[in-house]
């Protein structure tokens, strides 16, 4: 059995013996305002007697008070505390029932009360003898009581103690009921404290800080970890700004990455906000270690990449480099002829010539230049750029065949798209046997939900194709897969950028000896009609 005990404190008990002598007070108030009582022969209410009972059960009442009192201010054991203060109650309800019409009375329902104050003090031991104690109360009201509250000792009549095994059924339910959702009540209090428990152990235990602020951003719960995280001692009471400088105005909801300073420490701190009642639920998580192996591993990516640029550009300087050192020995030999002079000339002017495209290719890609963004119709751009391609040797190799998918304006820089165009059509042509057209196509994509229509651009070549381990590395810088050599390996890269700035993406089919296709998705200006 898992009963209540009796509250600890003083104030507690103090509470309870006040609430007790306003009821009884009640009780009397009631009684004494005629509520049970026949009127007597000469008009009056109560007779002497009924009087004398009810001052009996005041005096009884005061009295168990003060003794109540007396034995919580003297330490007295709790057992013998509630049993007298339950005997105290029985009695005093007896009384008022006697002087109200013993067996007939319509206080006899205050016994109940008197059980289910036992239940409340001391559960089921507390049920049972309150419960038999208002039983010999009321056996006592039957058998010593006569007419109008007159002491009058006699056998109880087969109704009269017909009445009284009724309400001792009664009296004993009640105790009983009382004693199993007390039993109840006591585990379910029992559980929840114990839950109540894990909750603060778990909370406490949290990597994670967590604060919970009201509807006007006060906190009013912290955890240990939150308090660590933000070293600023008790936060409750705090606005969550106050604690948070960082943070400015906190949403309702979302999550916000906040840089906090604690003296010269840097802290980076993940917030998230999730709504709880009128408040929010803050949880805390610090990035500083992770943001910091970011910052890292960025910075090894960046020196590693920078490392491999050097290296392809020093590949790429070294072959025309060590062509132009030859020719240039060549001629200076004194049994060189004219006509072999005009030869080496002619390499170093080739050779120069593509040392100064790959120094201008470079500085593209090393150093953008900010697209200047302006509509223009895509398929003009292209028809401009395929003109220029097709007078070239690229495109008298591989001739184009333009598909064009209707007019698309598009907010472009036109020398960059003029680029993009033409490193796509010449890598396609690289790509190409003699004689395979490049075939270039445009079409219009609906945006989903809202967004943004797109106009994809495709390229197409019927070359050696390549495999999707190749796919991947086509736009890293000096990477070039022409057969035959040539070519600065910077194309592509620099292709992929151009396309990144006009907020776009490009996409690659590609097959081993099947050939491969380019798509550039590029957003069509807002306002034009599909």
């Amino acid at each position: 059995m898992v009963s209540r005990p009796l509250p600890s404190s003083s104030g507690g008990l103090n509470l309870y013996l006040g609430l007790r002598l306003i009821l009884m007070l009640a009780v009397l108030t009631a009684a004494s305002s005629g509520i049970g009582f026949e009127p007597n022969p000469d008009g009056t209410l109560a007779s002497p007697h009924q009087w004398r009972l009810l001052y009996i059960a005041g005096g009884l009442t005061l009295f168990g008070s003060l003794i109540g009192l007396f034995q919580v201010q003297a330490g007295a054991s709790r057992r013998w505390t509630v049993t007298s203060q339950m005997l105290i109650d029985a009695i005093a309800v007896g009384t008022i029932v006697a002087a109200t019409g013993a067996e007939e009375s319509p206080f006899s329902f205050v016994f109940l009360l008197v059980i289910m104050n036992g239940v409340n003090l001391e559960g089921r031991a507390g049920a049972f003898i309150s419960a038999l104690a208002v039983c010999l109360a009321f056996g006592a009201d039957i058998t010593l009581t006569g007419s109008r509250g007159t002491w009058q000792a006699h056998l109880p009549s087969p109704a009269e103690f017909g009445t009284w095994l009724t309400h001792v059924a009664a009296f004993f339910t009640a105790a009983w009921l009382g004693s199993v959702l007390e039993d109840r009540a006591a585990k379910v209090r029992v559980a929840l404290a114990e839950l109540e428990d894990v909750h603060e152990r778990v909370v406490e235990s949290l990597p994670h800080g967590l604060l919970v602020t009201s509807d006007e951003g006060r906190i009013t719960m912290e955890n240990p970890t939150a308090r660590s995280m933000l070293a600023q001692g008790q936060l409750i009471g705090k606005f969550i700004h106050e604690a948070l400088p960082a943070l400015g105005q906190a949403p309702a909801s979302g999550e916000r990455e906040v840089v906090h300073r604690v003296g010269q420490e840097r802290r980076v701190l993940r917030c998230t906000f999730n709504p709880l009642g009128e408040g929010s639920l803050v949880t805390l998580e610090n990035f500083t270690t992770l943001r910091g192996m970011e910052q890292r591993v960025i910075q090894s990516e960046s020196l590693a990449g920078i490392g491999r640029m050097a290296s392809g550009l020093a590949h790429e300087l070294r072959n025309p480099l060590g062509n132009l050192m030859g020719a240039t020995q060549e001629m200076i030999r004194e049994d060189s002829d004219g006509e072999l002079r005009a030869q080496l000339g002619g390499i170093i002017l080739q050779e120069g010539t593509r040392l100064n495209t790959l120094v201008e290719e470079f500085l593209i890609f090393a150093r953008p230049r900010k697209p200047i963004l302006v509509p223009a119709l895509l398929e003009t751009v292209i028809q401009e750029v395929t003109e220029a391609y097709s007078k070239g040797p690229a495109g008298r190799r591989n001739p184009v065949l333009l598909r064009p998918g209707g007019d698309h304006s598009v907010a472009m820089d036109v020398i960059q798209m003029h680029q993009l165009l033409q490193n796509l059509l010449v890598n396609a042509s690289a790509a190409s046997e003699e004689g395979e057209p490049v075939e270039i196509s445009t079409a219009r994509m609906v945006g989903e939900k809202g967004a943004t229509d797109q106009v994809v651009v495709s390229i197409a070549d019927r070359g050696y194709g390549m495999e999707p381990e190749e796919v991947v590395k086509i736009f890293e810088p000096f990477y070039s897969r022409r057969r035959g050599g040539g070519g600065s390996g910077l194309g592509l890269a620099i292709v992929m950028r151009i396309v990144h700035d006009h907020g776009g993406h490009i996409e690659v089919d590609s097959e081993p000896e099947s050939g491969t296709r380019f798509h550039v998705f590029l957003p069509i200006c807002r306002g034009e009609s599909a």
